[in-house]
């Protein structure tokens, strides 16, 4: 609960912006999938951003797709 929330603000802590998100949930799991499409300057700023939202207690994964 309020993960979606707490995602979106670390990519704009991080001085980015969601141009769009796309969540599934996994109805044999307590999980979702979220998929998001964000405004980056460079290979690290994407890197600051990822590691922002890795360090949340409830990601299980982070991956540039």
């Amino acid at each position: 609960r309020g993960l979606l929330a707490s995602i979106a603000s670390e990519i704009a802590a991080a001085e980015s912006s969601i141009e769009n998100v796309h969540m599934a949930e996994r109805v044999d799991t307590e999980s979702a999938d979220m998929r998001f499409v964000i405004t980056v300057h460079d290979r690290t700023h994407l890197a600051r951003v990822m590691r922002r939202i890795r360090r949340l207690s409830n990601v299980a994964k982070v991956t540039r797709v």
